[in-house]
């Protein structure tokens, strides 16, 4: 999966105290584009690999603003 650059869309800072040493953004098209992801066996079994070796946190983000 390759990253586009698109001057649209920007990455701007948050607000509140969460303060994460990485950040990893991905785009859906559509929530249920999301679950079915993450549904998949595929996923699952490096889920399970990640859940092993890190502490992860997620957020979803169903709407955001164009500047």
């Amino acid at each position: 999966m390759a990253f586009e650059n698109d001057p649209d869309q920007k990455i701007i800072q948050g607000e509140g105290n969460w303060n994460p040493n990485r950040l990893i953004i991905l785009e859906w098209d559509s929530i249920e584009e999301l679950q079915k992801f993450t549904s998949s066996v595929e996923y699952k079994n490096v889920a399970q690999l990640r859940a092993k070796s890190a502490t992860t946190k997620s957020i979803i983000v169903k709407e955001y603003l164009k500047h």
